[in-house]
């Protein structure tokens, strides 16, 4: 009797011991980091008086824990790509790992996940061509192109002198942005005139989580930056967390890649900084 009462406490004791682990690996692993409003302060004057002025408002002050980004290449057939782009009958030059595929005044560009395209003379005409249905063209154009665009979002759309308009997309992933993915397209009144791109695909987080370096560290890391301006004033007008696919410059053998989270930090002068978020490096590209 006295047997069946202990088993049953132990049962209960183990219980609890591993509702307190679960519970304590889960505040661990979405850890939240806050920043002081002093020190939100403190980091500004500083970079005030290292000629670099920011809003307060852009400075985030609370940050989590981040996995890494899993992303894949879904375009590793060169040649089948070409073909979606141009039809049959294309012809093919190598020069190392740079293939460059032709068709009447079309060319297109590939070296891994990097590839252009230029069509000389479009011969596809858009009578309703404006600053919201370009996007729609785009949109149709990289699926007819086989391009996996389900986490592809409108990065922007400008207006070129001809009449044309250009549009960028980037990649968002669990509502963060993954910063040097994309595709620029220009379309014309005729229609799609060039199309350049790098572009990865994610797949999925890893089930680790990563702690992240305080925005404030980063941003006096910013003062030493040699990369920046020293002779003039520079004013930070965007500070964003999100992932930067590590490819280690190789884009031609792409299976998969990590996206590692990143600080980016864009000024006036239209200049962007990447930070790796764990360690505080800055990223020279």
């Amino acid at each position: 009797m006295y047997w069946s009462r202990v088993k049953t406490i132990l049962i209960i004791l183990f219980l609890c011991i591993n509702l307190f682990l679960l519970v304590s690996m889960m505040v661990s692993i979405n850890q939240t980091i806050t920043i002081s409003s002093d020190t939100v302060e403190d980091t500004v004057e500083v970079l005030k008086k290292n000629n670099i002025s920011v809003e307060k408002s852009l400075i985030p002050t609370r940050m989590h824990n981040m996995p890494i980004l899993q992303m894949q290449n879904t375009q590793q057939d060169a040649d089948a790509f070409a073909e979606r782009i141009l039809g049959e009958g294309y012809t093919e030059e190598k020069d190392g790992d740079v293939s460059k595929y032709t068709l009447g005044s079309s060319i297109l560009t590939v070296e891994g996940c990097a590839f252009s395209y230029i069509k000389a003379s479009p011969s596809t005409a858009i009578t309703d061509l404006n600053e919201t249905t370009v996007q729609e063209h785009a949109k149709k154009v990289l699926e007819r192109f086989h391009l996996n665009t389900k986490y592809a979002v409108v990065q922007a759309v400008k207006k070129q002198k001809d009449g044309g308009y250009t549009v960028a997309f980037s990649q968002r992933y669990a509502k963060k942005d993954i910063f040097n993915v994309y595709i620029t397209m220009t379309f014309t009144p005729q229609g799609l005139k060039f199309m350049k791109g790098y572009w990865l695909t994610p797949k999925k987080f890893t089930s680790e989580k990563y702690p992240i370096r305080h925005v404030t560290s980063i941003l006096i890391n910013f003062i030493r930056n040699e990369d920046r301006p020293k002779d003039k004033k520079v004013t930070i007008t965007d500070i964003s967390l999100g992932y930067r696919a590590d490819t280690n410059d190789d884009v031609v053998n792409i299976k998969t890649a990590p996206a590692i989270p990143v600080w980016r930090i864009t000024t006036d002068d239209g200049k962007v900084y990447y930070y790796e978020a764990m360690t505080g490096d800055y990223i020279i590209h």
